[in-house]
């Protein structure tokens, strides 16, 4: 199970939602345009880089390709999610480096007060509904994520905030040339400032939107017209959905529903987010 909570008004300008599950074998983290900090209560593994994720706060950079986790024994992850143009500013590495990438940032948060109490917290999760865990986990975040911006003096990149809001309003169906025109950039200097605050290029965030819209449109018709849903989400035909797909999922699209990958939860994320559910709240 997937269980999500949004933020406070005060934090939604940075975070999309908080999400808690509990994993029994893997977890599967899909290119959303998104950052995800993320705790995990014991050792995962990311098979891809050979890498193991020991208990830990780790950032999840900007991905063009699935992030899969694995773990050997049942336990809980709980992750922020950040938008796209919150990148916390971390003084070791940027967004370009550490594109799809996973990397442990305990030390540069200064989180280990904050990672200790959600790492209690996980431990009376026997004497607690999963709501009640997620709300209080969410307590912890909250004040760690408030001292993290109030420290730094962090300041969200409004130029590119519009700039990558204006792909996520076309569902990634747009032409680079007509983000620059909009925003009389030449496209060198839009690419700039993509690759700066979210390590990804203009197109490269289309794509990633574009395939997350033909997941929403998929998911809504049970995935039995694939064809449709590709074209209704600006793809040429089956066959250019089917290559960009499997460059992202290493599989075709009717196997990816059909498999552990897969969860309705994770395209409710995708859903949110086109249907304006993570816009910042009023304060």
């Amino acid at each position: 199970m997937i269980f999500e909570c949004r933020p406070s008004a005060q934090l939604s300008p940075y975070v999309e939602c908080f999400i808690l599950q509990r994993i029994s074998s893997c977890v599967s983290y899909l290119p959303q345009g998104v950052f995800d900090l993320l705790i995990n209560e014991s050792q995962l593994s990311y098979p891809d880089c050979v890498q193991m994720l020991p208990p830990s706060v780790w950032l999840i950079g900007q991905h063009t390709r699935m992030v899969t986790l694995e773990s050997q024994q049942p336990s809980w992850v709980f992750t922020i999610r950040l938008k796209p143009f919150a990148l916390l500013p971390f003084s070791q590495f940027n967004a370009k480096e550490i594109k799809n990438a996973v990397v442990c940032v305990q030390s540069q948060l200064q989180s280990t007060f904050y990672f200790n109490q959600i790492a209690e917290l996980f431990t009376q999760a026997s004497s607690l509904t999963e709501k009640e865990l997620l709300f209080a986990c969410v307590e912890v975040a909250k004040r760690w994520l408030n001292s993290v911006i109030r420290k730094v003096n962090f300041t969200l990149p409004e130029l590119f905030r519009a700039q990558s809001n204006a792909i996520l309003l076309s569902r990634g169906n747009v032409a680079i040339h007509q983000i620059c025109n909009d925003f009389s950039l030449s496209k060198v200097t839009l690419g700039k400032h993509f690759m700066a605050h979210c390590g990804l290029l203009p197109k490269e965030l289309s794509r990633i939107w574009r395939l997350n819209y033909f997941l929403f449109l998929a998911q809504q018709g049970k995935g039995k017209v694939l064809t449709d849903a590709a074209l209704q989400a600006g793809f040429y035909d089956q066959a250019h959905l089917n290559r960009e797909f499997k460059a992202v999922f290493d599989m075709a699209p009717k196997a990816f529903f059909s498999s552990a990958h897969y969860h309705r939860g994770m395209i409710e994320h995708i859903s949110n987010r086109f249907e304006g559910r993570y816009d910042p709240y009023p304060r």
